[in-house]
């Protein structure tokens, strides 16, 4: 058969279908296999970029470290090759490592994590609590340093 025949032949079949309420309506096949087409086009999902991942991956290392801890037992505990930062409260210690790879390569020996609990506080007549903190303790090897303070 040609291209004509057959298209005449499609549209010479017609197929009941039900629609809502209980109606019917008389449709051609040739019509229904373009709804088809159409149909498989639309589910098509957009892709995601790699470079957005990239990005929302480096936001969330950067986050994890709040601000480094500058106290006098902090800068004598610099000279052994310890230092101390003020992290996020979500933070985990494989966390911690790769965002003082990323920010300051170098690469921590060991790391200990110390939580505080908020303290209780009065304001006049009203009482609350102040912030629940965590602090990271970061050892490096003797030679690497981590400079603060740029001079």
């Amino acid at each position: 058969m040609t291209e004509k025949g057959i298209k005449k032949f499609l549209t010479g079949l017609k197929k009941k279908t039900k629609i809502d309420d209980k109606k019917t309506e008389s449709v051609s096949l040739a019509d229904k296999k373009e709804k088809i087409d159409v149909k498989e086009e639309k589910k098509k999902l957009p892709e995601i970029k790699t470079d957005d991942r990239l990005k929302m991956e480096l936001k969330t290392d950067t986050t994890v470290l709040v601000r480094p801890v500058i106290t006098e037992k902090a800068t004598t505990q610099q000279a052994v090759g310890c230092y101390t930062f003020e992290i996020n409260n979500r933070a985990n210690k494989f966390s911690i490592m790769q965002a003082i790879k990323e920010i300051y390569h170098v690469e921590p020996l060991k790391i200990n994590i110390i939580k505080t609990k908020g303290k209780k506080v009065r304001y006049g007549r009203s009482s609350g609590t102040t912030k629940s903190k965590k602090k990271a303790l970061v050892f490096l090897k003797k030679n690497d340093k981590i400079e603060f303070v740029k001079k």
